[in-house]
């Protein structure tokens, strides 16, 4: 069943000598693409205004314009205007593209607390691939973490697999996660470190890994998008499926979508993580092309990143049905 109450996972910061809330329990889903910036943002102008249609009206408050220096700037109202010039922007091929690419980020508050709804993008341009040989482009897209209270967790599946197949994705992953905003970078990522040895159904939430991403999938989520030359290095869609009964999957345009378990899974181990479904299963599957940069989680150390790959590798699957 959807998660009964984690409002206790929320994490506060003070700011000016204020608290602000820092790190929020969500949902979330990511999508990685190794296609060239005016292709990604194209698909991802696409991807928005699914997401805004998709969640209540009024959801987004502010943007943020990342540029050289990401904490120099500040939330601006997001309003007609501002939706309209985005997709303008990004479906034109951005104005705003610096030497390593174009990002943005859609903020639920106006003062970069977390908040309940939110979305980023992170557009790579590589001058010289050579240099950065494992860079991607990535797109995430936040919800509360009560959403499936009120939306039917196969409806929710369903936009999942609408986005993928509006964004040239290698590969992506949908569950709970952390959602935080720049402004509160340091502390939150300080809180998520704490919080996800405990919650191993949590993504980690941390961006950068789409900086080493290229030709590898994130460690095992609810939901896992696996593109072709994926599926093939894997040994095959046939072989895939033998691996992986009891998982549903849906065939993909450009690859498969992978459901772990029926709910997107807590995973609280001080509650024995009964929900975690077929998590452990998929992990095995996963673990040849797994992300494989323990110190790029933003987890604080080699140890700790290394723990969280591979949290579901000594764990029994339980049951798919985890209501």
């Amino acid at each position: 069943m959807p998660p009964k109450n984690l409002e206790s996972l929320r994490r506060t910061s003070i700011r000016f000598k204020q608290e602000c809330t820092a790190v929020q329990p969500g949902l979330a889903v990511l999508l990685y693409t190794t296609a060239e910036l005016d292709r990604a943002t194209t698909a991802a102008a696409d991807i928005l205004e699914a997401y805004l249609t998709f969640v209540p009206d009024g959801s987004i408050k502010a943007i943020y314009h990342i540029g050289e220096n990401e904490y120099s700037s500040g939330f601006v109202p997001f309003d007609a205007a501002a939706r309209n010039q985005l997709l303008y922007d990004l479906r034109r091929g951005p104005v705003l593209i610096d030497e390593d690419g174009y990002d943005f980020v859609l903020s639920a508050t106006m003062d970069g607390q977390a908040g309940q709804y939110g979305c980023r993008f992170r557009g790579t341009t590589i001058p010289d691939p050579d240099d950065f040989p494992d860079e991607t482009s990535l797109i995430r897209l936040e919800f509360p973490w009560d959403y499936l209270d009120t939306v039917d967790v196969d409806i929710f599946v369903g936009f999942v697999k609408d986005v993928a197949e509006l964004y040239p994705f290698c590969t992506g992953h949908a569950g709970m996660s952390f959602i935080n905003t720049i402004v509160y970078e340091p502390a939150a990522r300080a809180e998520i470190a704490k919080l996800v040895p405990r919650f191993l159904g949590f993504d980690c939430a941390y961006d950068w890994t789409y900086v080493y991403m290229r030709g590898k999938v994130p460690p095992a989520h609810w939901i896992q998008l696996l593109d072709l030359v994926t599926v093939e290095r894997l040994g095959g869609e046939n072989r895939l499926k033998q691996a992986l009964q009891g998982c549903e999957i849906h065939d993909l345009s450009q690859g498969l979508l992978v459901r772990g378990a029926k709910y997107p899974p807590v995973g609280d181990v001080n509650r024995l993580a009964l929900d975690i479904g077929l998590l452990p299963a998929v992990a095995k599957v996963l673990a040849p092309v797994r992300y494989d940069e323990p110190n790029e989680l933003g987890l604080g150390s080699d140890t700790a990143g290394k723990a969280y790959l591979r949290r579901f590798d000594e764990r029994k699957s339980r049951d798919w049905n985890n209501d």
